[in-house]
This record gives structure tokens, C-alpha cells and sequence, in this order.
């Protein structure tokens, strides 16, 4: 939570494809989120009830997004409206609808870009998903972590699902 510029907790209200492209021209594949914030626990108290925008490392993309056809002159129309799911460690990204906690940093400086975003701070570590079900938040976990890591993993959920029961109580 130190490390984090802006902790919050609230809904997901849309997604949208969004590609950047870096200083040495290479193009990265985000998710632009709408986030409306149920409760600030950490940060500036008036985004409480306001709609953000917040930058999540990849997502689906379409090729022609990526501009494979001003790279290769023999794709088709048709292999340009293909999608391409991109993510971290195999962690889904967030869809619209999901409650979740999450941890922010403001990256409108590191991204250069006009507008006000946020990233998650250490990319799908930190945003935590609640399950529908259970009301339970967790993070993704990663493919092929060990025991140990997942036991930790798991221990970090709980912590978060605590947080959102003293928030919540």
C-alpha cells in the first residue's frame, strides 16, 4: 500500500483495447479499464463515487492493431481483424462487471500521454478480483508457481478479502 499512489476499491465499468507505442517505436498491448470507485482506502479521499480510467498491461488486440499490416504486405483483411490475447504469466485481464481492490500508481508521466491514468502497481499483483460466489478477492496466479509460492499467494487473497471486510463493516 506505501508503494501505491492511489488504493481503491469499486467496479469495473468498461474495457477497451489500447496499444502505446514506446520511445524505440515498439508497440505494447494494455487494456484501458473504466473504473468507478466505490471507496478510497488509500489516497485522495474525494475520487470517492468518480469514474477513472486505469491502464492494465495487455488484453485482446487485434492484429491490425499492432500494425502487422504496415509490417508484412501479404496479410489479409480478414487475419488483421484476428485477435491476439496477451497477458502476464497467463493472468487474465479484467473484465467489465468485476468488483475488485486495487492498487495504483499514477503513470500519466511514465506513459507521456495527456490524459489522467493509472497502472496497477506491479502489473497483475496488484489488482485483486472478487469471486462471485464467495465474495472472496483474490489475485491471478501465475502458471507454474511452486507450493510455497502459491501458499503465499493465497495468504495475500486473505489479507485483501480482510481489508474489504473492515472497509465494508
Amino acid at each position: 500500500m506505501k508503494d501505491s499512489d492511489l488504493v481503491v476499491k469499486g467496479t469495473v465499468k468498461a474495457t477497451e483495447p489500447y496499444v502505446k507505442k514506446n520511445n524505440e517505436g515498439i508497440l505494447r498491448p494494455y487494456t484501458k479499464l473504466t473504473f468507478k470507485i466505490k471507496h478510497v482506502i488509500s489516497g485522495d479521499k474525494k475520487l470517492k463515487g468518480k469514474t477513472i480510467s486505469i491502464l492494465e498491461y495487455g488484453g485482446i488486440i487485434s492484429k491490425k492493431d499492432f500494425d502487422l499490416d504496415k509490417k508484412f504486405d501479404n496479410i489479409s483483411n480478414s487475419e488483421l481483424q484476428e485477435k491476439l490475447q496477451v497477458s502476464i504469466d497467463g493472468v487474465p485481464n479484467s473484465k467489465a462487471g468485476q468488483n475488485m481492490v486495487a492498487f495504483l500508481v499514477d503513470d500519466k508521466d511514465v506513459l507521456d500521454i495527456e490524459s489522467k491514468l493509472y497502472g496497477i502497481r506491479g502489473a497483475y499483483k496488484g489488482r485483486f478480483t472478487q469471486e462471485t460466489k464467495t465474495k472472496r478477492f483474490k489475485r491471478g496466479i501465475p502458471k507454474n508457481i511452486s507450493t510455497e509460492e502459491e501458499k503465499k499467494e493465497l495468504e495475500v487473497n486473505d489479507e485483501v478479502t480482510e481489508l474489504n471486510n473492515q472497509i465494508e463493516s
